[in-house]
């Protein structure tokens, strides 16, 4: 026995809707709209399915929850449909658009259009009640309406979301909704606040509050998770009178709770709200005082919803490793003692030592450029791993806790730096090894800090360690090891490191020909990393400028400055000084040497019109390169010099001694 044509057709429409793809769901939409057309025309026969309110909305339920919809049926598109119905005298009721209205979020084209398309779907609701009962806002349109707008992170949405609140209450007063507005709308409007970005989010949150606490309506009234969502939204401000109106909001609390018990009561979150909207603008010693604040609440009443945690020392200790120097390094590394030392006597797990303080207390020494700061790094790093390997779990030193340490030791100045960092890189990546942790596996980052760390350490054989390191890194990524694969900075690092090398000759010359060459033709196979940049350039200049002999030295950086320019690469002032000293040290026929005193000027001419204040070492460059070739110009250059300040640096004096001695003579 078959089925009906009139129960194949539902079927089919069942069954598309259970599909929940976006044919299925257009198919569904398509068939209901024939099914319409057909009642419309009253080609129905007398077992054919009338299209109902009961199939529409199981229709738009299937859409709503859809992972994918087809692009044709977005939100306004749906609800246009649905307009579309009425008019063909199906009346969707308020489910059917509250879905529409549920589903915005994920079905709308642009999100900036969701407070527009909210207030379309509401208004055209409230005018269809006045004939269509069925279609008259009720409880769960206002929350949906509230929730969607609190979430949307759009500047007018606060103000639209208490727009509904306040309807809500004239509905719930007129007896048109059964129940009034519940303290999680309430909430809500307040997130909405906290999300729009505004500057005056602070004053609209206070004034939510404020309407808690006036109202009149049974179970509302401003409690903890309401004065939270305040404190966050005048922290979020990231602003110095914001930061303190969430404190005196915090001490408000405070105060209010002690005359009442029944007040709302600031726990942890309100506390650790504050300290972080100090810490968010730099401001430690308040950051620390609110968490002092904390820790008194705590120990005087040895309440639960009190205790410190991990977040609140994380805040303040964030806020002095932002500090930057001795002093916000020491205060974050005695925080974080402070909060173990906590640990091991109350044993609050919520206070266990983690990875993030530890982490935060490393950033803090590598932002101190503090002399010390590379052995304290390398010691809480240590500690780190004793703690892990101890069975500490939730503390394991991971690739950016050694490349923290790595970086501190790269950018100190002690003799033996470049060794510690390279030996650090070493620990990691045989715990790599050991372990096969990803969390552990040096990068090209890693790799790269301990190159730039030999190459400023100017120690002997430091050229040969760079070399030895890139020459690895090539290594590993040439046998399948991606994450260490050299980019541009790695090779420009090696090119810095030839500049700064005493021992540079002939040969070293021909070694960063051939980097750069390199670099650019792993750039032309695809490898966009690899292109070379101004500091590329800026350091196979200066290391042609180091050469001394008979050589045309101007000849070939000019090529270069040129081929920086064909790229669209910025002339900075140290590639156009050290071009000016390679034109200097030109060595050869006489109109060798004029045109690379032509060059110079050029070079010169360049820096005067794009740099704003050429360095001292700059002027030196040029005037070097007028030695013999034009006394009036070195005479410029240093009146030029003098103007900046410069005019009795020891270089600039020796250049002008050599170039146009009679000048001294006259300053």
């Amino acid at each position: 026995m078959t089925s009906s044509p009139a129960k194949s057709e539902l079927a089919d429409i069942y069954a598309s809707c259970a599909k929940c793809t976006c044919e299925g769901i257009s198919d569904a939409f398509r068939a209901f709209d024939t099914l319409m057309e057909k009642s419309n025309a009253n080609d129905t026969g007398e077992n054919s399915i009338v299209p109902d309110l009961k199939l529409l909305n199981y229709i738009v339920y299937c859409w709503s929850e859809s992972s994918h919809v087809p692009s044709d049926l977005h939100s306004e598109a749906v609800f246009h449909k649905l307009q579309s119905y009425h008019l063909k005298d199906l009346n969707p009721d308020a489910r059917t658009y509250n879905l529409v209205i549920h589903s915005l979020v994920q079905r709308i084209l642009d999100q900036s259009q969701i407070p527009r398309l909210i207030d379309c779907i509401f208004n055209y609701m409230e005018t269809q009640s006045e004939t269509v009962s069925i279609c008259s806002p009720n409880a769960s349109t206002f929350s949906t309406c509230i929730n969607i707008l609190s979430k949307c992170g759009l500047p007018e949405a606060p103000r639209q979301a208490e727009k509904f609140l306040e309807k809500m209450t004239h509905y719930y007063n007129n007896e048109k909704c059964p129940s009034p507005p519940t303290q999680s709308l309430y909430t809500l409007v307040l997130k909405a606040w906290s999300n729009s970005g505004l500057k005056i989010a602070g004053e609209g949150a206070e004034n939510v509050l404020y309407q808690m606490e006036k109202s009149n309506i049974p179970g509302i009234y401003p409690d903890t998770i309401a004065f939270g969502a305040v404190l966050n939204t005048w922290g979020k401000l990231e602003d110095f009178t914001a930061a303190n109106r969430a404190f005196t909001i915090l001490k408000h609390m405070e105060a209010r709770y002690k005359i009442d018990k029944k007040n709302a009561k600031p726990n942890t979150y309100c506390y650790t709200t504050v300290i972080d909207a100090f810490g968010r603008i730099g401001k430690a010693v308040e950051a620390e005082r609110v968490l002092k604040r904390l820790l008194e609440a705590y120990f005087d009443s040895n309440d639960p919803d009190l205790q410190p945690d991990a977040v609140a020392f994380l805040s303040a200790i964030n806020a002095w490793s932002k500090r930057g120097g001795y002093e916000g390094a020491t205060k974050a590394e005695s925080l974080l003692g402070e909060m173990q030392k906590l640990y091991l006597s109350t044993k609050n797990e919520l206070l266990a030592p983690q990875t993030i303080p530890f982490s935060s207390v490393l950033h803090a020494w590598a932002r101190s450029r503090e002399k010390i700061a590379p052995h304290r790094a390398e010691t809480i790093l240590m500690m780190m791993q004793d703690l892990y390997e101890s069975g500490c779990e939730t503390v394991r030193p991971n690739r950016i806790s050694y490349s923290t340490v790595i970086d501190c030791w790269a950018k100190s100045k002690e003799v033996g730096s470049a060794k510690r960092a390279e030996a650090l890189l070493n620990k990691l990546d045989l715990l790599y090894k050991q372990t096969g942790d990803i969390e552990l596996r040096p990068n090209t980052i890693t790799f790269t800090s301990v190159m730039d760390a030999w190459a400023k350490s100017r120690e002997e054989d430091s050229v040969l360690h760079v070399e030895a390191i890139l020459r690895r890194m090539e290594l590993m990524y040439e046998s399948g090891a991606k994450y260490a694969k050299p980019n541009a900075y790695s090779y420009t690092i090696v090119l810095g490191a030839f500049a700064a090398d005493s021992k540079a000759n002939e040969k070293t010359i021909e070694k960063s020909f051939a980097i750069l060459n390199k670099m650019k033709s792993l750039e032309k196979l695809g490898q966009v990393d690899m292109a070379p940049t101004t500091k590329t350039y800026g350091n196979v200049i200066r290391i042609i400028a180091n050469r001394r002999g008979k050589h045309d030295n101007a000849k070939q950086v000019t090529e270069l400055v040129q081929e920086m320019k064909t790229r669209g690469l910025k002339i900075d002032e140290f590639s156009l000084s050290y071009a000016c000293l390679a034109c200097a040290r030109t060595r050869g026929p006489r109109n060798q040497q004029n045109a690379a005193f032509v060059a110079a000027k050029s070079f010169f001419r360049e820096m005067l019109d794009t740099v704003k204040s050429p360095s001292a070492a700059s002027f030196t460059n040029f005037i070097l390169a007028c030695c013999g070739n034009n006394q009036q110009l070195a005479e410029e250059a240093y009146v030029e010099c003098c103007k900046l300040g410069y005019g009795r640096d020891v270089k600039v004096m020796r250049a002008v001694k050599r170039a146009a001695p009679h000048v001294l003579r006259s300053f």
